[in-house]
């Protein structure tokens, strides 16, 4: 996970990388993964990636802003706290 929407996967523990598609060339600053099937990215011009299947394709989610976003955090009920730049905070809603 990087610049230029690189995101990277490795299913044994490091041994080998595949490269994933984000559908973004935005830079990623930050993954977390609330349960083995479902992990959400965020990054520059608050982009918001999420997967549902392991980390195998990333969808991109609607964002309410473009500030960059620079860390998540997912509580146990499962919902996800975004933080960004000059004091964003952003949670996502599933309904």
């Amino acid at each position: 996970m990087g610049d230029t929407g690189l995101i990277l996967q490795t299913v044994d523990g490091g041994k080998n990388w595949e490269r994933k598609d984000s559908n973004t060339d935005d830079p990623l600053h930050a993954i977390w993964f609330s349960s083995k099937e479902e992990g959400w990215i965020v990054g520059w011009k608050g982009v918001i990636l999420r997967s549902v299947d392991a980390g195998h394709t990333w969808r991109r989610e609607q964002s309410p802003t473009n500030k960059t976003l620079n860390s998540l955090w997912i509580t146990r009920g499962k919902i996800p706290w975004v933080v960004g730049e000059s004091g964003l905070i952003l949670k996502y809603n599933r309904d």
